[in-house]
């Protein structure tokens, strides 16, 4: 029977387009199972059987290139690269793509709503009703289309995968010019149609595409080889061009180093924040951070930041440049995305709410986590039941997101227009009927009189400053800028003023200072309910979304609700003393932002400095800190961070940077346990020469991604030389029709058939080929006295360890190094085992250790805290051998098991070891 690879030279199922609908059939897990949905910091999550089998499904990559001797004659004649001007060009686009973005959303508006504003102010009231939602509509399906039926790896924010392929994983179809073009038009869509959701955290995987793409031309034309040569077949014989300069980004640590410094600039680029672009790859994106990796992000996310402000403000100055003549293309519009300058007179008191919103970011954050994972379960289990039928799968992707946009606008719609609490009940029967489900909200948004004041510091009537709507109110709001005081009075609608317009707008109005009473309570208790349930359920969908954006207005609409109901208790603050300055509600919803963003990202560096770039409120910073650290400690007791239940969710196998393993509550130190208790063995190795014919039965019986080679030979047994990759082993045998019998005894190097950039890409060209040229090797007789000699592509630079190497430096060495394969020898250097990424992760590493545990058990050893019985029979056993009495009170440890040689054979003593139960700090 026809055997066959697929282009990754595995036999494997490829990766699914779309991660989020593989559905287990075999979850049967409770509601509230531990490990499952619900995971606090002690548990890891527990994968079903169909999940570790999409799991499986997933590949490693090394961080370094394999170090073999074609690999250093490569180097060796390859010119330094031109490392600098890669990244300032990646974050000129980046900056560019940013700007690009959010002048096509803001153009879109300056069309769409004075649309929308007339037909309000004609009182047609009935268009409003179609035609409002029918925009809206029209872009979210427009935007799902794009996911659905063109590039599915383009859906959501791309935060899990970028993390997983930074972390060494291999994640399918995430890192292309397909994605990165649809992702854009997707993204602009979803804002354009005023979904619940933003196009920040978009920016991030946008960031990293361009990096990814950056790189791959470049390490696609770095051919070294340009001339025919007695080895190449016809395929290989047209010539390149050849760029050298370029060719460093073969390897895995440049494309990883791109891909890094891109997803930290488009941070930097959508928030206006260099220094936390620089942070959020330090303290999520990356696994393999160096203080060269800092120079790179931090100048990228400059350039980035800088770039995308002269683009905007260039376009001002055209707009502008006849009001304000030549000079105007020299000015710098306010850069800040939510500029608060205003100092608050604190005081001590201001701790009370401060704890409280750090507590409620934690337990509400783990909430939504929650939540988004139960939705999301639950949608890939009804599209499971249609699974079989991909074009009803792909219509049903599409329809969700319909009825989502559809909801949401018939949701809102009331908000925007109720002009008081009486003619919020004057509609038309019609209206009636088509928003039953919005009769709350037509009692809730109500206009007001205002007569406010703000000094805007650009001197220029910008968006980014505290705007109110009018729709239909009986005074209409008038607003005029003299000596760069914006001045804004007359009547407002608060529904309007937070719903109608971008949501930076909203978060921005409810950040303003001394604007207490502006938005009542029940509707931002509303509002904030509205967006925790509809942000859960549009970021489920087939659309380019991200849940930044939501999770600062989630925070500030509770925060500035809390600081509303403190200012009523209270009573009106002082203006001239400042007395009750600090219970202004802007300043806790500030407080409430960056609460429910460390709540649900658990990233408490970038949370502080991204708030305190995005408002320049330095004045804040230690509240800030105090929510930020208690929202993130409250919500490790319940879930874990939002990016790492995704990588959950998604099977993608994911090394975290300390492996912790607990025991009903108490960590075990993994210093007690050896490799071997993790290894796989048996392993399948080759010999450094080898026959054709057991190398092809081998790579097509097999998904191996590596192999060890061993030295077979008298008085080398097994002894381990290195390791080759089955990618490799897979282009060296069909790289040519034929092999030369004289390999077998040949060593020369200017032997090698084929140079590292053709042997070292990650896909089969050719599969059909391949495919042939590989069956008919393991069909055929004759190949098993033909041997290829590997010697010169065997990464001599391998990893191996001794069997009783502690478990806990074998795992910070593997995620460390960034490795793909670590061998296992005996003390003769024989190979005994294997460890790859999937034997590391914490529910396999704790799967194995409980086994370990129960083995020991049996056999009378234990590790951690034993019982009564098991204490009193150590203490017996100590007390036999060191002749003195134990301390029937302390905690004894099996540390190791020591074999000595006796002429009676081999006896085993197990090593007790006095310990006091000491926790972590």
């Amino acid at each position: 029977q026809r055997r066959s690879l697929s282009q990754y030279g595995v036999t494997l199922p490829d990766q699914p387009d779309d991660l989020s609908g593989v559905h287990p059939n075999d979850d049967g897990y409770n509601f509230f199972s531990k490990g499952r949905d619900f995971q606090p910091r002690k548990s890891k999550h527990r994968f079903t059987d169909d999940e570790l089998r999409t799991l499986e499904t997933f590949e490693s990559s090394a961080v370094l290139p394999s170090c073999s001797e074609v690999y250093r004659q490569w180097v060796q004649r390859s010119p330094k690269g031109m490392n600098w001007w890669v990244i300032g060009t990646i974050a000129i686009i980046i900056g560019i793509l940013a700007s690009v973005m959010k002048l096509v959303v803001e153009k879109f508006q300056i069309f769409y709503f004075p649309f929308v504003t007339k037909l309000i102010v004609e009182g047609s009231f009935g268009k409003l009703w179609i035609f409002y939602p029918l925009l809206g509509v029209t872009f979210s399906v427009l935007s799902a289309i794009v996911i659905v039926y063109i590039c599915p790896s383009a859906a959501g924010s791309g935060l899990p995968e970028i993390i997983g392929i930074l972390n060494g994983c291999v994640v399918r179809n995430v890192l292309n010019f397909r994605t990165l073009a649809c992702k854009i038009v997707s993204c602009i869509f979803t804002v354009i149609s005023t979904l619940p959701v933003g196009f920040e955290g978009p920016m991030v995987h946008i960031g990293a595409l361009v990096g990814a793409c950056m790189a791959q031309p470049l390490r696609c034309r770095c051919c070294v080889k340009n001339k025919k040569t007695e080895y190449d077949d016809e395929r290989s014989s047209f010539q390149r061009t050849c760029f050298p300069k370029f060719c460093r980004y073969r390897d895995c640590s440049e494309r990883y180093s791109l891909i890094c410094v891109g997803a930290a600039a488009g941070v930097a680029a959508a928030f206006s924040s260099p220094i936390a672009g620089l942070t959020f790859a330090m303290e999520e994106m990356s696994s393999h951070w160096s203080k060269t990796l800092t120079w790179q992000a931090f100048v990228c996310c400059i350039l980035a930041r800088s770039t995308a402000e002269l683009f905007h403000s260039f376009l001002e100055a055209a707009e502008s440049i006849e009001e304000h003549g030549g000079s105007y293309l020299m000015y710098l519009s306010e850069s800040a995305l939510f500029d608060m300058r205003h100092v608050l007179n604190l005081n001590i008191a201001v701790l009370i709410p401060a704890t409280f919103l750090g507590l409620f970011g934690g337990i509400v954050g783990s909430l939504f986590i929650f939540s988004w994972l139960k939705l999301s379960k639950f949608r890939r289990r009804m599209l499971a039941y249609i699974n079989h039928r991909p074009k009803l799968v792909n219509f049903v992707k599409v329809f969700e997101v319909l009825l989502v946009s559809v909801s949401i606008k018939y949701f809102t719609n009331a908000l925007k227009l109720s002009k008081s609490y009486h003619e919020a009940l004057h509609f038309t029967y019609f209206q009636l009927l088509s928003c039953t489900a919005v009769l709350l909200s037509m009692q809730l948004a109500i206009c007001k009189p205002v007569n406010h004041s703000q000094k805007l510091h650009d001197s220029t009537l910008s968006s980014k400053h505290f705007r109110l709507r009018s729709f239909e109110c009986n005074n209409a709001l008038n607003a005029s800028l003299h000596d760069g005081v914006l001045s804004q009075t007359g009547e407002f609608n608060e529904g309007a003023s937070l719903l109608f317009g971008s949501w930076e707008q909203m978060i921005r109005n409810l950040f303003s200072r001394r604007t207490a009473g502006f938005f009542n309570v029940p509707l931002l208790l509303y509002v904030f309910g509205y967006f925790l349930v509809f942000a859960t359920w549009s970021s489920c969908t087939s659309i380019a979304s991200g849940l930044l954006i939501p999770q600062l207005a989630i925070g500030a609409l509770f925060g500035r609700a809390m600081g509303q109901i403190i200012y009523d208790v209270f009573g009106i603050y002082n203006t001239e003393s400042g007395k009750f300055d600090w219970i202004d509600p802007g300043a806790l919803a500030l407080l409430g932002a960056a609460s429910f963003l460390s709540g649900t990202s658990r990233l408490p560096v970038t949370s502080v400095i991204m708030m305190i770039e995005m408002t320049n409120d330095i004045n804040l910073s230690v509240l800030i800190m105090l929510c930020v650290m208690l929202s993130k400690f409250s919500g490790d007791l319940l879930t874990h961070s939002l990016d790492h239940s995704m990588l959950d969710f998604k099977c993608i196998p994911y090394l975290e940077s300390e492996l912790k393993i607990y025991n009903e509550g108490t960590r075990i130190n993994l210093e007690l346990f050896r490799a071997e208790d993790v290894m796989k063995s048996p392993v399948r190795y080759v010999g450094v020469k080898e026959n054709v014919y057991t190398l092809a039965n081998l790579l097509l019986d097999t998904n191996h991604g590596g192999f060890p080679v061993v030295q077979i030979g008298f008085g080398f047994y097994r002894t381990f030389l290195g390791v080759i990759t089955r990618l490799e082993l897979t282009k060296i045998l069909t790289k040519t029709k034929k092999f030369d019998a004289s390999e077998l005894v040949g060593e020369d190097i200017d032997m090698i058939r084929i140079s590292y950039p053709e042997y070292s890409s990650g896909k089969l060209k050719d599969i059909e080929t391949v495919n042939t040229v590989l069956n008919s090797y393991s069909t055929q007789i004759k190949y098993r006295n033909v041997h290829v000699n590997l010697l010169p592509y065997i990464n001599t630079s391998a990893i191996a360890v001794p069997r009783d190497f502690s478990l806990y430096r074998a795992y910070m060495m593997f995620r460390g190094l960034g490795l793909r394969h670590m061998v296992v020898v005996d003390r003769y250097n024989q190979v005994e085992g294997i460890v790859t990424r999937k034997d590391l992760i914490g529910y396999t590493v704790e799967t194995k250790l409980k086994s370990v545990w129960n083995n020991n058990i049996r056999k009378g050893f234990y590790i951690g805290s034993p019982t009564a019985s098991d204490r009193s029979s150590a203490t017996a056993s100590s007390t036999t051998t060191s002749g003195s009495p134990s301390n029937p009170n302390s905690i004894y440890e099996v540390v190791h098991r020591q074999e000595s040689m006796t002429p009676h054979g081999l006896q085993s003593t197990v090593i007790l070891e006095e310990a006091e139960d000491e926790e972590e700090p």
